[in-house]
């Protein structure tokens, strides 16, 4: 006899129980789809499009700075699981940045004319506004004291970048790592500086059996900082692709300001390391 308890394979889930969580209630989608409003009146239709990209962007922003809390974490504890699991964490956030850049096609698709219509009613709001952004970038060690003013008149705002300015950053936290390791990653800035810690990281790559691990947890490092780069460098195609060279909202330079962005790096001990290569494992390696 058929159990009248037991429901065909095929057959729907039932209902939610009263009082339950479901999928709808876990993720808030009420309350994320009544975010978006247009300013425009009457309303262009392509204006949702772009407030809904960057929400997204923002919402990405949000998991980047909780991963990158977490790979700030896992370096400052520095034995070896803590640096795998660095290693995983960078592995993807650079999978997540490489998502938004295939995001910004999605802006790309918008007409530059029916952007134009609804683009006055943005002013004086801009992108550079972007806290999370600016909190992601000195997270990892690029830190602006004057990007805080331009949330002077939001106080939580002020003070979350605030905190992310005096908080050490990945960068920071990597270099203790290595400092404990015995590799010589003084800290401070200038020329000199710079030259003693390109030699540490040098040392790295060119001997790496010696340090196990950390050319792994270098190579992770740089490949955020190439995505991120990457980043940089659609969006400023997108954004001269949409307004030309026009000044951009609230009150920035446009394609020139950001331009100006494109050799940000995070960590450039890493990146310059290559100039200065000679040799390594692979070299000496038996012939295959």
């Amino acid at each position: 006899m058929r159990d009248p308890e037991r429901r065909p394979s095929d057959a729907p889930p039932p209902p939610v129980p009263e009082g339950r969580l479901n999928y709808a209630d876990y993720l808030r989608v009420d309350d994320l789809v009544a975010l978006q409003h247009p300013e425009s009146r009457p309303p262009h239709h392509d204006e949702m499009q772009f407030i809904v990209v960057h929400q997204v962007f923002e919402l990405w922003f949000r998991l980047l700075l909780h991963e990158s809390d977490r790979v700030a974490a896992m370096l400052g504890r520095g034995d070896d699981p803590s640096l795998r699991e660095a290693i995983h964490l960078c592995r993807r956030i650079a999978r997540v940045v490489r998502g938004m850049q295939e995001q910004i096609g999605l802006l790309d698709s918008m007409k530059p004319a029916r952007f134009l219509g609804f683009r006055d009613v943005l002013e004086p709001a801009s992108g550079f506004q972007s806290f999370q952004f600016r909190e992601m970038e000195a997270a990892w060690g690029m830190k602006d004291p004057g990007q805080v003013r331009h949330h002077a008149t939001r106080p939580r705002r002020a003070a979350r970048l605030e905190a992310r300015l005096r908080a050490p950053s990945i960068h920071d936290r990597l270099g203790g790592m290595l400092r404990a390791r015995g590799l010589d990653w003084p800290e401070g800035e200038g020329e000199e500086v710079l030259g003693r810690r390109i030699r540490a990281v040098k040392r790295v790559y060119e001997a790496p059996a010696e340090h196990p691990l950390l050319e792994e947890v270098l190579e992770a490092l740089l490949e955020v900082d190439a995505q991120v780069a990457l980043w940089r460098r659609h969006h400023v195609s997108m954004v001269e692709r949409m307004i030309g060279r026009k000044w951009g909202t609230g009150g920035s330079q446009g394609v020139p300001y950001l331009e100006g962005t494109l050799p940000k790096r995070f960590f450039p001990e890493i990146w310059a390391v290559r100039t200065h290569l000679e040799k390594g494992p692979a070299s000496e390696a038996p012939p295959a």
